[in-house]
């Protein structure tokens, strides 16, 4: 009995009319019938035949009713014998209960609408019985027609009995939880408006759980999804919805920005307790799906949340105890991928003693559900997993690595376990770089507690959204500022030379390998010739030379400037660790597989020091890899195909440890010609006893120590910032802006000679200006750009050119003996051209691109050979060399020849190791010239290569000098 006198005041007067009298009430069948005079049943025969013949009378009137259905319903009042209850308490009796049904005049005030202004007369027990009959057989054919209805819309289905079945209880509990839902709105709905979601009472975790803070959640998040609009006024997630649906999918992704734009108490507890605040969200989606698409339960029984745009970026190395049980957003590369499984979801238990189903039970990745004892027979077991009613869900285990560019050095990259359900299956696999936000949990690991002896917990991440990156690199990113920049850069005409000039700035001279490496690292266009044979993009590269030479530090260097790279040695690497391997899963127990170097640096460069270390057998094992860009495994019942999609900077050393001019490149390092055909670029570095050069290079290598002492960069760096001044107020002055110049990258000053002899190969007679190295974070950033935006197209091609090129090498490699030449040198001259024209940013491939591709396949060709044949080489194929090539360029070429032979010769002759100056003879130099069919001798003697490198002419002696001071 409620003890608020309004509200019984409020419901007692509700039934009563307008005079005060009190309306009869309507019994129920298996209501006590009252023991008054006027409802005691008729005892004379002549009475019982007059009442048969009224009912009979009644029902020949009643036209909505047919008799048969009457008489079903006549069945049923056999079973309604009233019957009378033993006399209660009287309530009525109680002088306080009177008192509270006395009237108040402040206190009795009612609707009019609510109060029943007719009048009714008192009901006979036929007349009461006949209303209740009306009102039964109404309620019966709606539930009749809801049934029939419900089953034709099944059968227009054409699907089995057992799914229609499920189904339409599917349907009826729908409609029946929304009807309550709408009520319960309707009734908390005051209840959640004074409902102070901020006062959080007790643990966050907890309280969510609790009804009045999820309902509160619930209705906020329903708001979310239904009015969070754009820019133009539009429902985001209205169309998100529409989209999903049309596709059939089972996840919505929910931007956690938009979410916090609108609630940013839903934010923050998303990320403190995610399990609790998506079990939530869940739910909603799935009515705010339901209530747009009545009929999507029958293609999914639920709806995943996904969230997106997480701000908080985690490393898999930085991940503590704090992070347990939050929402984390980690990235790296997938190394490994088991199979799918089925995972318990909601299991029932059969009892193999009574035969009782027991369940369902949800599962959950905290515990395993275990019976103690059956409710039934009060058994302890045994009991058996009912597989045809258990609900099962798929499941999928993959290893996730730290990004190779993101170690940090000397440390080993980091490992961890993501757990994929549902839709997530199979949306990565080995060798892609993904970016996961999910659940950082905790697991019990029997084996990690027997091996260190006290309880430690294994620790995973549960994904709840799961993104691949198309050019897989996180590493980098691009502002609008970054993009402008670039392409100015790219409007440059001499941005090849800028590029090959800020390539590896801190190793001095190797030219050839650094524009071959600047080839490299930009890279061709793969193709795929009706959609069945691919060609590939990537360009290898193998550098073959003594020791010391800056192998190894060209390959550290490509490690770092490429926007994804890995390194490896010949030594440290097997066959199975440059691709791929077959291991037993230590918890499954089945055989996974496992990517490897060449695997991790897909759509990326992989750097192999020690190449001729490595077993001819593992050596093999990369053949696919570097022509296919395929990986191809079978063991273990494992038949895949993984993507290898990288270009192999390799470095080895020759068999006797320095490189032997008398013998040909085959002869000098033990790789096969198959190995060898692969390679686009071949280079040879030697190390060479010149005075000159060695020089040069002692005082790169000091001035390179001095430079960079922390106490002489600051200065430095001052000096660049006024130089830089100097630049923007003096245009004119550039002589002194030039020798003032400095590399960004390692902040040291170069000298003039240093400057010429990296420029010697790039410079022309137009240059007023020193050309400035790229610093090594913006070429970075358009290495990248070019990589991914820049697709050049062969347009206009010299093929008569390249053919008789091709056949002319053919016949000199068969007879020389030295490296053979096939088609896919070809190729790799495509290849070459196509970089040049990305390092430009040209769509098209002109014919200044196929020039220098030219030279570098000639350059690498020729160093391949015998010294005997090499200059040979050099005269017979100089059309090609010295093809749209600058005079000039050539006679300083054919200056510095004759310069390093008077230095060997003066070194011979008169045991004078550094001379201060060379003379040479102005009529030699012109009859080498005309050899070489070169004959503009004056201007050249007026151009910057003759000026700037200290050569002088003195007209009287008709000779050249160079000095060396």
């Amino acid at each position: 009995m409620s003890n608020n006198p309004k509200k019984r005041r409020t419901n007692q007067k509700k039934k009563t009319t307008s005079t005060g009298s009190t309306q009869t009430p309507i019994f129920g069948i298996n209501s006590p019938i009252p023991t008054s005079p006027q409802f005691t049943k008729p005892k004379t025969q002549k009475n019982q035949i007059e009442n048969e013949n009224k009912k009979k009378e009644e029902k020949q009137e009643e036209k909505p009713f047919s008799e048969e259905e009457y008489d079903e319903f006549d069945e049923l009042d056999e079973y309604n014998t009233p019957v009378i209850e033993e006399e209660g308490e009287d309530l009525f009796g109680d002088e306080t209960l009177q008192k509270d049904y006395e009237y108040i005049a402040e206190l009795d005030v009612y609707d009019p609408e609510m109060i029943d202004q007719n009048k009714y007369e008192q009901m006979s027990f036929g007349e009461r019985r006949k209303a209740e009959k009306s009102l039964m057989l109404r309620d019966y054919r709606n539930r009749h027609n809801t049934k029939v209805k419900n089953i034709q819309n099944e059968q227009g289905t054409n699907l089995p009995r057992s799914m229609v079945t499920k189904r339409s209880i599917q349907t009826s509990k729908l409609k029946k939880a929304k009807e309550i839902l709408e009520e319960d709105e309707e009734d908390d709905e005051e209840e959640l408006e004074e409902f102070n979601l901020e006062d959080v009472k007790g643990p966050l975790k907890l309280w969510i759980k609790t009804n009045g803070p999820k309902m509160e959640i619930a209705r906020r998040y329903r708001n979310f999804l239904t009015s969070f609009v754009d820019k133009r006024g539009n429902s985001v997630y209205a169309e998100k919805i529409k989209l999903m649906c049309s596709e059939n999918q089972q996840s919505l992704e929910v931007s956690f920005t938009d979410l916090s734009l609108f609630g940013l108490l839903l934010a923050m507890w998303l990320a403190d307790a995610p399990t609790e605040m998506l079990e939530i969200f869940k739910e909603t989606t799935y009515q705010v799906v339901l209530e747009m698409f009545q009929d999507y339960h029958e293609i999914h029984s639920e709806i995943f949340v996904r969230i997106i745009d997480f701000p908080v970026p985690d490393t898999l190395r930085g991940l503590r105890q704090v992070h347990l049980n939050t929402l984390i957003k980690v990235s790296g590369v997938v190394t490994r991928r088991t199979s799918v499984f089925p995972q318990l979801k909601l299991v029932k238990f059969d009892c193999l003693t009574c035969g009782a189903t027991l369940g369902p039970f949800a599962q959950n990745n905290q515990k395993e559900i275990k019976i103690d004892s059956c409710p039934f027979c009060s058994k302890r077991g045994p009991f058996r997993v009912n597989t045809e009613e258990t609900v099962y869900q798929n499941y999928q285990k993959i290893t996730l690595q730290e990004s190779p560019g993101t170690v940090p050095a000397g440390r080993l990259p980091r490992t961890k376990d993501i757990i994929l359900l549902a839709d997530l299956i199979d949306i990565a696999k080995p060798g892609e770089e993904i970016e996961i936000t999910g659940i950082y949990r905790n697991n019990f690991d029997l084996s990690l507690n027997t091996k260190n002896g006290f309880p430690v917990f294994a620790t995973i991440i549960e994904a709840n959204y799961v993104s691949k990156s198309q050019n897989s690199v996180k590493s980098i990113t691009l502002t609008n500022e970054d993009i402008n920049i670039i392409r100015e850069l790219g409007e440059d005409p001499h941005i090849s030379e800028r590029i090959f000039l800020s390539i590896a700035p801190s190793i001095y001279g190797h030219e050839t390998l650094k524009i071959g490496l600047a080839m490299t690292l930009f890279g061709g266009n793969p193709k795929n010739i009706g959609q069945k044979h691919k060609i590939r993009g990537d360009i290898n590269m193998l550098l073959l030379g003594d020791p010391s030479t800056s192998k190894s530090q060209l390959l550290k260097y490509a490690e770092k400037i490429a926007p994804r790279a890995v390194y490896t040695t010949g030594k440290g690497a097997t066959g199975v660790g440059l691709t791929a391997s077959v291991r037993r899963d230590p918890i499954t127990r089945e055989w996974t597989l496992e990517g490897g170097a060449l695997v991790l640096a897909d759509r990326g460069i992989c750097c192999i020091d020690e190449f001729d270390k490595m077993n001819e057998k593992d050596r093999v094992s990369i053949h696919e890899t570097m022509e296919q860009q395929t990986i191809s495994i079978s063991k273990a019942g494992i038949v895949t195909t993984l993507q290898a999609r990288c270009s192999v900077i390799a470095a080895a050393n020759p068999i006797k440890g320095r490189y032997d001019l008398g013998l040909t490149f085959k002869q000098n390092v033990e790789l096969s010609d198959p190995i060898l055909s692969r390679f686009d670029i071949l280079c040879v570095v030697r190390d060479v006893v010149d005075p000159i050069i060695d020089t040069r290079l002692a005082n790169f290598v000091i001035s390179s120590h001095m430079n960079n002492h922390p106490l002489k960069k600051q200065s430095l760096q001052d000096e660049q910032q006024q130089q830089e001044e100097n630049e923007m107020n003096m245009e004119e002055n550039t002589d002194s802006i030039e020798s003032s110049s400095m590399y960004s990258e390692n902040s040291f000053k170069k000298s003039n000679d240093e400057e010429n002899l990296l420029l010697d190969n790039y410079q022309n007679d137009e240059f007023k200006k020193k050309l400035k190295p790229i610093p090594q974070d913006m070429l970075r950033k358009y290495i990248y750009y070019a990589r991914n935006n820049i697709r050049p197209r062969l347009s206009q091609m010299d093929n008569e050119r390249i053919t008789k090129l091709y056949t002319q090498l053919r016949k000199e490699s068969s007879v020389g003996g030295s490296m053979p030449i096939t088609t896919r040198h070809v190729e790799s001259l495509i290849r070459m051209a196509e970089s040049h024209a990305k390092m430009h940013l040209r769509t098209e491939v002109r014919d200044d691109d196929i020039n220098a591709a030219i030279r570098i396949l000639l350059e690498t060709f020729i160093s391949t050979q015998k010294f005997s044949v090499m200059n040979q080489l050099r005269k017979r194929l100089r059309k090609y060399l010295n093809y749209k090539r600058d005079n000039d360029e050539l006679l300083y070429y054919l200056l510095q020849t004759l310069v390093k032979e008077s230095v060997d010769y003066l070194r011979i002759k008169d045991a004078i190791e550094n001379p201060e100056k060379v003379e040479i003879s102005t009529k030699e130099f012109r009859s080498r010239a005309r050899e070489l069919n070169l004959f503009e001798i004056p201007s050249f003697f007026k151009s910057n290569y003759f000026i700037k490198n200290n050569f002088s002419l003195e007209k009287g002696k008709k000779i050249i000098v160079k000095s060396f001071k």
